[in-house]
């Protein structure tokens, strides 16, 4: 919580024009994003479009998380509402198998449930902070609302 705290309540921040303040979230968030493959696959781009979109994904779709040690970020069987983004942190992935429970140690900066951004989605497992971990959500529909204002995301997004 304090670290987005600190990132929104920066004074400075204020007296940016806001296709400024779009542009500096965008650059803020553009690592997390191109590791979406449906991202990375539209930039670099020239189309102001297209950037337009991406700015807006990072203003608009993306957050920051901060889980303390033993929060859980999502619990199985809950309708998915966000993808996660692992930036640091160890974190645990629980899941059953054939009646066995399993634990996944979730090691790379990967998204996870990415899914839930194409298609209604229920979280197959929990995932779990074993230590202060970080994170970036990206809300599913902010995403498609976004992703469907302009022609060349849509038509790449389906």
């Amino acid at each position: 919580q304090e670290a987005k705290s600190a990132h929104a309540n920066v004074p400075l921040l204020q007296l940016l024009s806001p296709t400024l303040r779009r542009e500096l979230e965008f650059a803020r968030n553009s690592g997390a994003m191109e590791k979406l493959d449906f991202i990375n696959e539209l930039l670099p781009t020239d189309d102001l479009q297209v950037l337009q979109v991406m700015q807006d994904l990072a203003v608009h779709a993306m957050t920051d998380l901060v889980a303390a040690t033993k929060d859980v970020i999502f619990l199985c069987g809950r309708t998915a509402e966000h993808a996660f983004l692992k930036i640091s942190g160890p974190l645990s992935y629980f899941y059953s198998q054939e009646d066995e429970e399993k634990q996944f140690a979730v090691t790379e900066e990967s998204w996870l449930s990415e899914i839930c951004l194409w298609t209604n989605w229920v979280y197959q497992g929990d995932l779990v902070a074993e230590d202060v971990s970080s994170l970036v959500l990206l809300e599913v529909g902010s995403f498609c609302r976004i992703v469907s204002q302009c022609a060349t995301t849509h038509r790449r997004a389906i």
